[in-house]
């Protein structure tokens, strides 16, 4: 049954976050659960893999961890519509005490992650205004970037 205690297993958590914020895409969570995954032990790598849903490296790894970061995916792709067949995987790996408890962290950053993409939202409605009050209002504006694009400018 289960290996570790999940609240003692901070890295875990931080796991279990980045798994959400792999769906719901807030750059603000995935900036901060970046940093203390790292701050925690997880690898940049891993990181990345959990990120960039590379399916394959997860499952390849701790299989608990894998069942717990792929419930996180699942819950946030279906906004609190679990499939029963992932709770029964859960359940193979965790206690029933850490299936609750798993379930509440993928809540709370559901919360987060959705509250941070609202206030990001609303922050570049701001933006946009001021900017087309500061240019005089009659030049033509530009589309706003795609809230996950980054400009990388190369000087020689």
């Amino acid at each position: 049954m289960p290996r570790f205690e999940i609240k003692d297993s901070a890295a875990l958590r931080e796991k279990i976050m980045l798994g959400v914020i792999s769906i719901n895409n807030c750059r603000m969570c995935e900036w901060g659960h970046t940093h203390w995954a790292m701050a925690k032990g997880v690898p940049l790598e891993e990181v990345n893999q959990i990120l960039g849903h590379d399916l394959e490296a997860l499952q390849a790894g701790d299989p608990a961890e894998a069942a717990a970061i792929l419930f996180a995916r699942h819950y946030a792709e279906n906004l609190d519509r679990i499939d029963p067949e992932s709770l029964v995987n859960l359940q193979q790996f965790f206690s029933d005490a850490e299936v609750a408890e798993i379930l509440a962290y993928v809540r709370a950053i559901t919360l987060g992650s959705l509250t941070g993409n609202t206030v990001e939202a609303l922050l570049g409605r701001f933006r946009r205004r001021a900017d087309s009050h500061h240019g005089g209002g009659s030049a033509a504006r530009s589309p706003p970037s795609a809230p996950n694009s980054s400009t990388h400018v190369i000087a020689d």
